[in-house]
């Protein structure tokens, strides 16, 4: 299934964000990633997943995934688990 019309492009910071929670990082892990290369803190990407989650229309860091998923956000490795 493809994205649904009224879902608007995701930024880079989200679909890395969707990308590191597909791959099973909790927020503290995706902040302390993304922290070492732009200072992100662990407020920052609590916002950023709000945002990602709306834009979606998620209820959870799962339901985000399973999104992901069905509107072809996340290749296959992302389904497998990824590599850690």
């Amino acid at each position: 299934m493809t994205a649904p019309a009224w879902l608007s492009p995701l930024t880079d910071r989200e679909m890395q964000i969707l990308r590191m929670l597909a791959d099973g990082y909790e927020r503290t892990e995706i902040a302390r990633r993304l922290g070492t290369v732009r200072g992100t803190s662990l407020g920052t990407v609590k916002a950023d997943m709000v945002k990602l989650y709306g834009r979606l229309g998620a209820r959870n860091a799962a339901h985000a995934v399973a999104l992901g998923h069905q509107y072809g956000l996340l290749g296959a490795d992302a389904l497998a688990g990824g590599a850690r």
